[in-house]
């Protein structure tokens, strides 16, 4: 049995208008943006109602339509061959982008897979909050469109009749004070023990190059020409080319580069996380730090240091000086801090 029925719902000063939607078992709200006035004195209101009342009508005839095409022909899709298929026409570089989602997913869901039908408000909700224990917010907010956006196909094809990932709030904001690491809170890791050496190793190299985490595990002995890291940036597809300090160097020395032929053969960043929190607790540094963190910590460092905006962003290699600029309200924080710390 299905049925879709327009609904109102009292709001304080006008009149919601949303779908009561059952089908197979299960019922769900889809509210539908359009509001009725609940002053009708004049005949443009009334007017106004009217037309929006008509709108809301076929908004669910389609429904109800789509629905019945669903149950005619419809085979259910899982969420991971959605995007497997998804995948095809992408760039490689969003293709890989989708299939960390995919990872995620899986993960997530401790299944091999699951029904597109099964996915709803509280599945993204719980997956939200997965992937927040994980990565920083922006990070969150990409992967969170790239769900949105595989529901938006499967709702353009009649897989699903709605995209719940519309119904959940979620602010992709990012505090405009990043977290990092200070010089002395970076000596202490040195000083604390890893029960996973790689781990160690990996976060204080890039706490002296700013390497992202899918970078670094890319590091051979071929990159590293005079004293100087040189790469080419996943993300970007951008080449920079980094002074590699005393620190850096020392790491780098007293590693023997593996079968793969690489530095530092790291898990996945979500389980490289897992580990390195470990780590942190243990030298006593109260933050949540994340692999990433470690490149806040070298461009905010920098800053703090009096180098130059510009010379940053090249180390960073960042497309534009603008995402450069995000650390300067970092180190503009500090600054204000320290001076309060002067009043007597």
């Amino acid at each position: 049995m299905m049925s879709v029925n327009l609904r109102k719902k009292e709001l304080k000063d006008r009149i919601s208008l949303y779908l009561d939607i059952y089908d197979k078992g299960k019922r769900y709200c889809e509210y539908l943006g359009l509001y009725l006035s609940k002053k009708t004195r004049t005949k443009e209101e009334r007017t106004l109602n009217k037309e929006v009342m008509e709108e809301a009508e076929i908004i669910r005839l389609e429904r109800l339509q789509t629905l019945k095409k669903r149950g005619l022909y419809y085979k259910p899709e899982t969420l991971i061959e959605l995007a497997n298929r998804y995948l095809n026409g992408l760039t490689d570089s969003s293709k890989r982008q989708y299939r960390a989602l995919i990872l995620h997913l899986k993960q997530f869901m401790q299944t091999d897979d699951v029904n597109i039908a099964e996915v709803d408000v509280l599945f993204v909700r719980d997956f939200l909050s997965y992937l927040k224990q994980r990565h920083e917010i922006q990070t969150v907010s990409n992967y969170f469109s790239k769900l949105k956006a595989l529901l938006n196909l499967a709702l353009q094809q009649g897989i699903v009749i709605s995209n719940v990932c519309k119904e959940v709030k979620f602010s992709g904001k990012q505090d405009s004070n990043k977290t990092f690491l200070t010089l002395d809170e970076i000596r202490l890791l040195v000083k604390t023990d890893c029960s996973h050496p790689i781990i160690k190793n990996a976060f204080l190299f890039a706490c002296s190059t700013g390497i992202r985490h899918a970078d670094i595990c890319e590091i051979r002995p071929i990159n590293v020409e005079n004293g100087t890291l040189i790469i080419t940036q996943k993300k970007t597809s951008k080449k920079v080319v980094i002074p590699l300090n005393k620190s850096a160097l020392t790491i780098l020395k007293s590693i023997n580069v593996d079968a793969k032929g690489v530095y530092f053969d790291l898990p996945q960043v979500g389980y490289t996380n897992i580990l390195l929190k470990e780590w942190i607790v243990k030298a006593g540094i109260n933050k949540k730090v994340t692999f990433h963190v470690a490149r806040h910590s070298f461009a905010t460092n920098l800053l703090i240091l009096k180098n130059d905006l510009f010379t940053v962003s090249k180390l960073m290699g960042h497309s534009s000086l603008q995402h450069t600029q995000t650390y300067l309200k970092t180190v503009q924080a500090i600054q204000d801090d320290a001076v309060k710390g002067l009043e007597f």
